[in-house]
């Protein structure tokens, strides 16, 4: 049982060493100007919401590329941050200003309407993101990395998504260099 868990520790470790930059001067890469914006625009609204604005960041670059794949998933998420239907809803119950702000108080909200608010509303994509990350944190009693896992593999599931965390971190490397390259946090 040891050696197996030094043969993991091992692999996991070889791979995000892999994904570790070799030469500063090509890290991070060069953004364009609609990046530099979402990853403003996730900064900002993480602020706002009282959450972590690098790690929201490092999640709009692992889900997305920081807006360079496509907007949904076979898994049902949806959007830049690849918020889930259920996800949403979750949001709007525990936070019926968030579902006032982008829905009419006697509007008919369901599956269909949300899915087309993720995909085409950037802002609202990212600030119910960043809202379900605040439930996670206090479901997971303010571990970071716990939560970082629950948002990826579900707010009730047990797993802990290793490699999903260490690319968190890692990304969360890169949002700091975006941040000191573009100034993001200062705009």
């Amino acid at each position: 049982m040891l050696k197996i868990i030094k043969l993991v520790v091992t692999v996991l470790f070889i791979s995000f060493i892999s994904k570790t930059p070799v030469e500063a001067s090509t890290y991070p890469p060069n953004l364009t100007k609609y990046q530099v914006n979402l990853l403003h625009t996730t900064f900002l609204i993480a602020k706002q919401v009282n959450q972590h604005p690098f790690t929201m960041q490092s999640i709009l670059i692992t889900e997305s590329a920081i807006g360079k794949q496509r907007s949904y998933n076979n898994n049902g998420s949806y959007g830049i941050m690849q918020v889930g239907i259920a996800a949403t809803y979750s949001v709007f119950d525990h936070f019926p200003n968030i579902k006032h702000k982008y829905f009419k108080h006697d509007s008919v909200i369901n599956m269909s309407s949300i899915r087309k608010l993720l995909i085409t509303n950037n802002d609202a994509n990212i600030e119910i993101a960043c809202y379900y990350f605040k439930e996670l944190l206090d479901l997971s009693r303010g571990e970071v990395k716990i939560a970082v896992s629950k948002y990826n593999s579900g707010p009730y599931s047990n797993w802990y998504n290793v490699e999903y965390v260490h690319q968190i971190k890692y990304n969360h490397y890169l949002s700091t260099q975006y941040d000191t390259r573009y100034g993001i946090g200062d705009k």
